[in-house]
């Protein structure tokens, strides 16, 4: 269960929808017998720069952290008294929050309402997206493991994807919603960003980790509740079984361009004892 702002908090109109659901630089000086200013006044620009862009990173990652806790509270109120909603992936709900809901204060002996909802039918499943808005990197998995905990909690479909560089350096990324098109990806990217949620990077990254086989909603809870014990937010996908008819879901972790940048990442469930293989999204 979760919420989606589709308007900003001051209209206060929320979405509710079931779900299923920068590289480190190391400057290597060789041995000269003469010592070039202008060269190494480059160099320490170029540091300075580097350094300059790691504390807007890290910025940026504060700042849609502080926004999410301010939206967290209404949040958690309107999915308590919305109560159970289906848990297939198909429905959309739209609470709208009444003039009063937004006071603390009440009025003895009168009953005031705080949410109203309406809700849409979502039918249509993708066989593959591997397009995704890329809002933020750190070297923190718990800090980016947070802030997608308190993106879904908002009703984005965030989840986190670690990728180790050349260097052995392991960053990790966060990542919102999986699409077949990536003008639906842009129309995300420009939806965070009426949010505070800014600098997004539409990504096309079409590989992916499963965990497990497809199954249904309970199976996959019982595995996404293994996979958030090592601070990964997984996500899930609905398939179609050709041969039963029948849709289910498969839970997948990461987003990755190649399937050598999916091999750190795969190699650390397997060692965690976990049936996961590459695939595609």
């Amino acid at each position: 269960m979760s919420i989606f702002f589709k308007q900003p908090i001051k209209d206060t109109v929320l979405t509710l929808r079931a779900c299923f659901s920068p590289s480190s630089t190391a400057f290597a000086h060789k041995h000269s017998k003469k010592w070039c200013p202008l060269k190494n006044s480059y160099l320490i620009a170029i540091f300075l720069i580097l350094a300059f862009y790691s504390q807007v990173l890290a910025g940026n990652l504060s700042l849609i952290e502080k926004r999410l806790t301010e939206l967290d509270k209404l949040n958690r109120e309107a999915v308590q008294e919305l109560g159970d909603i289906p848990k297939d992936g198909s429905i959309h709900y739209k609470a709208n929050v009444y003039p009063q809901g937004t006071k603390e204060e009440t009025i003895p002996g009168v009953s005031q309402k705080k949410f109203s909802f309406d809700y849409s039918k979502i039918t249509s499943i993708e066989k593959k997206h591997p397009y995704t808005v890329q809002i933020g990197t750190s070297t923190s998995q718990l800090q980016c493991y947070k802030i997608a905990s308190m993106l879904r909690r908002s009703g984005y479909p965030a989840f986190t994807s670690p990728l180790q560089l050349v260097n052995k350096e392991v960053w990790h990324r966060i990542f919102i919603g999986s699409f077949a098109a990536k003008d639906k990806a842009f129309h995300l990217k420009t939806e965070l960003e009426s949010k505070d949620i800014s600098e997004g990077i539409i990504r096309n990254l079409p590989y992916a980790i499963q965990i497990g086989d497809s199954g249904s909603y309970d199976d996959l809870k019982s595995l996404r509740t293994k996979v958030t014990k090592f601070a990964l937010q997984a996500y899930s996908t609905p398939v179609h079984d050709q041969k039963t008819g029948k849709f289910e879901g498969r839970l997948l972790v990461g987003a990755y361009k190649t399937k050598k940048d999916a091999d750190y990442l795969l190699k650390s469930l397997r060692a965690e004892g976990f049936d996961a293989r590459i695939v595609l999204r």
